[in-house]
């Protein structure tokens, strides 16, 4: 255990412990002074801050006042209403994370790259926007009951006359949903998915096409997921288009191609197109998995050998179903404008199964984007997961 006392650090253990908690002075004591100042409100906080819902539930909203130094003042009784949610502009990015394309540096290149990917950062919103479209209804007391309809996302606001708070609501029907991103903000993420801020925006990858980007400009974020559901849902079927480009090089004679991996994820299982080993890949817990996938290792997976390339559009299926304690999955991939394969290319049975889990996206890239369209979620039949046995 290590702990800092008086400007030193310990490396202690228990019997240590009162010694050095000696050593270490008492918290500042809250002030009580008022410093002349008429007690008054100066934030109000609504509790809870953030939830998600299905049609016909509700929750209860209560508003909280603070004052200048952040002293509780108690409940309030605001007028409650439902809008929108302000999206803020975005801060400018630091110097240091303006880079260009890495892949020219990679390890033992000996020539230029023969395709470079130029990439474009899509142009913010310079002010802030408002985004949302939640329905429902608030009655005096803040009970909110949510609204059937789409997929919504927007705001529960608690206004006591000078000033107000908010919290952020999310509305999920049951499937089907589809994503084509077409209604979305450029330069921002979906207003309701989870994890996608500085890691995934929406962009014109046309001007007749909406696209979801996983963005390369910030090195932390080369692995990314982002989720689009609630961790309740079950048995459903996950499938999309995904599309990324490449850089090729030479290394001492031989072309090497640098491309990403991009991927779905159903209830927490993923099934993944791996760019540089050109497999299909479906897995559990990517953590564990051996160098080589389609090898035996400790993490519980599948892989085979899929020959994939850049440029083109490919469609990604993952079906998930519980079955008898077990979680069944079943995934196939193929190229736009061919027709589906027959059978599954990729099982996976879990006897110690994830039995529920929101449906998201992966993506892993550190120089190259990733394209994502007309992702879907359906839930599984009783035929359809007959059928797919």
């Amino acid at each position: 255990m290590f702990l800092q006392a008086a400007n030193k650090t310990y490396c202690i253990g228990p019997k240590d412990f009162a010694e050095v908690k000696a050593e270490i002075p008492p918290p500042p004591q809250e002030s009580t002074a008022d410093d002349g100042r008429e007690i008054q409100v100066s934030v109000v906080q609504v509790v809870p801050c953030d939830v998600s819902l299905h049609p016909g539930q509700t929750v209860q909203f209560t508003a909280r006042a603070f004052d200048y130094i952040g002293r509780p003042l108690g409940e309030i009784k605001p007028k409650w209403s439902v809008g929108k949610v302000t999206l803020p502009a975005p801060r400018a990015k630091p110097v240091e994370l303006n880079r260009a394309n890495s892949a020219a540096a990679a390890a033992g290149a000996t020539t230029t790259p023969t395709t470079m990917l130029a990439t474009t950062i899509p142009v913010a919103p310079a002010a802030p926007i408002k985004a949302g479209n939640l329905e429902g209804t608030v009655d005096d007391s803040g009970l909110f009951t949510a609204a059937g309809g789409p997929i919504q996302g927007g705001a529960v606001m608690a206004d006591d006359g000078k000033l107000g708070g908010f919290a952020r609501v999310r509305v999920f029907p049951p499937p089907p949903w589809k994503f084509d991103f077409e209604k979305d903000p450029v330069g921002k993420p979906p207003l309701t998915w989870i994890g996608a801020g500085m890691k995934f925006a929406v962009r014109d990858l046309t001007p007749e096409n909406k696209v979801l980007v996983k963005l390369t400009d910030i090195p932390l974020f080369a692995r990314a997921r982002t989720y689009f559901g609630t961790p309740d849902m079950s048995n459903y079927t996950l499938q999309g288009d995904v599309m990324v480009k490449e850089t090729v090089y030479e290394d001492q004679g031989h072309a090497v191609h640098k491309i990403p991996d991009a991927g779905i994820i159903d209830s927490r299982y993923v099934l993944e197109l791996k760019g540089a080993d050109q497999w299909l890949s479906l897995h559990a817990w990517p953590a564990a998995l051996p160098r080589v996938e389609t090898e035996e290792g400790l993490a519980l997976h599948t892989a085979i050998p899929f020959s994939w390339g850049a440029d083109s559009w490919y469609h990604l299926k993952l079906m998930v179903q519980q079955e008898k304690g077990k979680a069944i999955c079943r995934g196939k991939a193929w190229r736009e404008g061919l027709p589906e394969p027959a059978d599954w290319m990729v099982t996976l049975e879990d006897a110690t199964p994830s039995v529920s889990g929101s449906p998201g996206l992966w993506g892993f890239s550190n120089d190259h984007e990733i394209y994502y369209d007309n992702v879907m979620v359906t839930p599984n039949t009783a035929a359809a997961a007959q059928a797919s046995q």
